[in-house]
């Protein structure tokens, strides 16, 4: 009877917080004006056929990073079946959409832990992830997929003889990567985390032998994603990254996604001294394989690859999609150090809750707080036949250009050359 009132106040916790993120969210999503990537993204190649977006993974010419080639295909779709045109809403739809899903997943895989209020809790109260999931940007959608594959991985982790699981984890992790490239640094760490395991338990052999077919197939797309990945980071291509080193770049900059501000730094601190921590409670059983290694693997193939490439470090919005992965880690160890009583979960969940009300904004997003304006200006423009109105906005083209095309669709008015 107490198992049964646990689980249904868990899921009556998850559903009205989910139900809360979702609401504001899509309120968010279609009352706001367009962003500049937004523009650029469905302006260069959202408004395109879908055979175009899926072309742009194989050739590359001309196509650079903001072109997240499943957040376009879905935007190419919906606008295909609805046959409308420049509607901010249906544009931000696909990532609505995936947010649905994840917020049934994060409470899929809370519900697998002890500590199921505080997983829950860390994977819904990033503002970061809560921002992007109403962006039309591939980001909010590879953060869901990163969490699907987290969940299916943690189904096989519980029983390892059900090999598919470990398939459809790794084939959700890839999907993820065609939403954002940075994601295949997460895949490539549950491939070696996994294979470990597997050779470990004396089970790659066999698994290589039942699974060639797949395991070719998967080599193949990743092969492709790859090349597209390095192919839009080439040199001189613009690019989104940080110069700070990975302290700075990386792990500051998760915690500044979290709404953490000026004590990011501190709650950098903090995270990782937890782990160091955590790890030296555990002292032999740490040894071990155990699950809470995988940030610690991302992390690594993370800096291996940002010192080999000579590349920009990954920061803010590029790191959206590690989130699951990290608490995916930071949870396997709370549990195994066992400290996952109500004291403990209400403190991480006070702490993690606090920042998202204090950023909580209906009327924008962080990174691109001077874009909101441009779409009142623009209408303006139009009511005012004043063009004028839109020079202090000629930082932001790709977004005049929407609203240009937008007016010029609904009314037949050219807002830029006031025609």
């Amino acid at each position: 009877m107490k198992k049964w009132i646990r689980e249904k106040s868990f899921l009556i916790f998850a559903g009205i917080i989910g139900i809360f993120m979702l609401s504001i969210s899509i309120i968010r999503a279609s009352t706001t004006g367009i962003t500049y990537d937004e523009a650029f993204t469905y302006l260069n190649y959202g408004k395109n056929s879908i055979f175009y977006v899926l072309k742009t993974a194989l050739i590359t010419n001309g196509i650079l990073a903001n072109n997240h080639i499943l957040n376009t295909f879905f935007i190419s779709m919906i606008n295909m079946i609805s046959g409308k045109e420049y509607i901010e809403f249906l544009i931000r739809l696909p990532n609505i959409i995936f947010y649905a899903i994840y917020i049934v997943f994060s409470y899929k895989l809370a519900n697998k832990y002890k500590s199921n209020y505080v997983c829950f809790i860390l994977l819904l109260f990033n503002y970061g992830v809560h921002e992007f999931f109403g962006l039309a940007r591939g980001y909010g959608i590879a953060t869901c997929f990163v969490l699907l594959g987290l969940y299916y991985l943690k189904l096989w982790l519980n029983d390892k003889s059900k090999m598919k699981l470990l398939n459809i984890s790794y084939i959700l992790m890839m999907t993820g990567s065609y939403a954002n490239s940075v994601t295949l640094i997460a895949f490539a760490s549950v491939c070696v985390y996994t294979i470990c395991i597997l050779i470990k338990e004396k089970n790659f052999i066999k698994y290589i032998k039942k699974y060639w077919y797949y395991i070719g197939i998967m080599v193949v797309f990743g092969l492709i994603i790859i090349r597209y990945h390095f192919k839009i980071s080439a040199e001189g291509l613009p690019l989104y990254g940080s110069k700070k080193g990975f302290f700075n770049s990386v792990l500051v900059s998760i915690f500044k996604t979290y709404g953490f501000g000026k004590f990011s730094i501190a709650a950098a601190i903090t995270y990782s001294s937890l782990f160091i921590l955590g790890i030296a409670y555990l002292r032999k059983k740490a040894l071990k394989w155990e699950n809470f290694y995988l940030p610690i693997i991302c992390f690594l193939i993370l800096i291996g690859m940002t010192l080999i490439t000579k590349k920009l470090w990954l920061t803010g919005r590029s790191l959206i999609p590690f989130t699951p992965l990290l608490v995916f880690g930071f949870i396997e160890l709370l549990e195994k150090c066992k400290f996952n009583n109500w004291i403990v979960q209400g403190i991480i969940g006070l702490i993690m809750i606090i920042p998202f009300v204090f950023n909580l904004d209906l009327t924008g997003t962080r990174e691109w707080k001077g874009n909101y304006q441009i779409k009142a200006d623009s209408y303006r423009a139009y009511e005012e036949r004043n063009p004028e109105i839109l020079e202090k906005h000629n930082n932001c083209i790709p977004v005049l250009n929407f609203y240009k095309e937008k007016i010029l669709e609904e009314y037949g008015y050219n807002i830029l050359d006031g025609v």
